[in-house]
């Protein structure tokens, strides 16, 4: 038996229209998403005829207002379907946005002890799409226009800015809540989109947070905003390390920085149909062991120092290439070729990343063994 729990993103509608740029939909077109995935996973785990042993239950939660506040009526509708919930042998929460934010610390609440709803025994998995779990763009503070909003939306707002900063209540309430799912052995999936107007990538993967039941990915946009090939590949390394436990070296960061979107063609809510990405979730979840003993969540300041270094550049893709090397894997090397490959083949190069090939010619005569060396 399955369970999918869908968070919808509530953001109030005119900030939607200004800095999105695109509906953001309903938690039904999250939950049929995840649906459909899941459905693609059991025929593609099962051998034909015994599909309908599986059963998959879903559950829609919408809602407005502050994380907590909508956490704590998320929960109290749960009780509705807390024998389902129990008897489940999987749970796979999903959200989007602002809601995975609400998913997060919906399913820590959810595996405390003081909640009325239980669910040990069963495997969990959570997908948080585009969730800005280290805050938004950091251009969002300076374009929100107070007197736009009522007071109810801007304290949505100002809650989700107040992600941005480590030390805020909020970025440590979230800490605590991830912290709660790693230690109960929740697969957790961070999905992050290329060209997302929202949400940068270093924020939706968390980065600077390590633990082995964290697993991240990115949806390569190829939407009216996309990304050169090369930097696609050095995403792929940045993705690389981070998922065998290795720094990145800040240079998710600085990416992330150039590959924010513009509305209305950033991907912030395309990602949300995308199957790719329900298939790594679902493969992490039940493909994967879990963990002997139990780990906190860690927190490693990045080796971004705020400021954009071109000089440094070639020397931190460098060391991440070689962190990726040492793995001794024969895909990592395939990784390190394809990087060079489609950097030597980097033709339209754009204004936005002119100056960053620029920094990195000594790749176009390189190869694997000398970028190791």
């Amino acid at each position: 038996k399955i369970v999918i729990i869908g968070v919808h993103s509530f953001l109030p509608t005119k900030f939607v229209k200004s800095m999105i740029g695109q509906t953001t939909g309903n938690s039904i077109r999250v939950v049929d998403a995840a649906t459909k995935a899941v459905e693609a996973w059991v025929r593609s785990d099962t051998e034909p005829g015994f599909e309908s042993m599986y059963h998959i239950e879903t559950i829609a939660l919408e809602g407005q207002g502050t994380v907590s506040e909508r956490v704590e009526r998320s929960a109290a509708l749960l009780n509705n379907w807390a024998d389902l919930i129990h008897e489940c042998d999987f749970l796979y929460v999903v959200g989007h946005s602002h809601g995975a934010i609400v998913a997060i610390e919906l399913l820590a609440y959810l595996l405390r002890s003081e909640s009325p709803i239980s669910i040990s025994g069963s495997k969990v998995g959570l997908l948080s799409m585009a969730g800005p779990i280290n805050g938004p763009i950091s251009q969002l503070e300076t374009k929100i226009v107070v007197r736009a909003y009522t007071q109810r939306e801007n304290e949505v707002l100002s809650e989700l800015v107040q992600l941005s900063k480590p030390e805020s209540a909020e970025s440590e309430r979230l800490q605590q809540a991830l912290n709660t799912l790693v230690t109960h052995n929740v697969k957790v999936t961070l999905a992050a989109s290329t060209t997302d107007q929202l949400v940068p990538i270093d924020s939706a993967l968390a980065t600077t947070w390590y633990h082995p039941n964290i697993y991240r990915c990115v949806y390569i946009d190829d939407g009216p905003i996309s990304i050169p090939p090369f930097v696609a590949s050095l995403w792929n390394l940045v993705l690389v390390a981070r998922n065998i436990g290795h720094l990145e070296h800040g240079i998710a960061k600085d990416l992330s920085e150039r590959c924010v979107g513009r509305p209305p063609g950033g991907g912030h809510n395309r990602i949300v149909s995308q199957a790719g990405v329900h298939e790594t979730a679902l493969r992490f979840a039940l493909e994967t062991t879990n963990l002997s003993r139990q780990r906190d969540l860690m927190v490693i300041p990045s080796a971004y120092d705020g400021q954009t270094s071109l000089y440094k550049l070639p020397w931190t893709v460098r060391e991440l290439v070689h962190d990726v090397l040492q793995t001794k894997h024969i895909t990592a090397f395939k990784l390190v070729e394809e990087l060079v490959s489609s950097f030597q083949t980097w033709e339209d190069v754009g204004k936005q990343w002119k100056d960053f090939k620029f920094a990195l010619e000594a790749i176009d005569n390189a190869d694997g063994e000398e970028l190791l060396t």
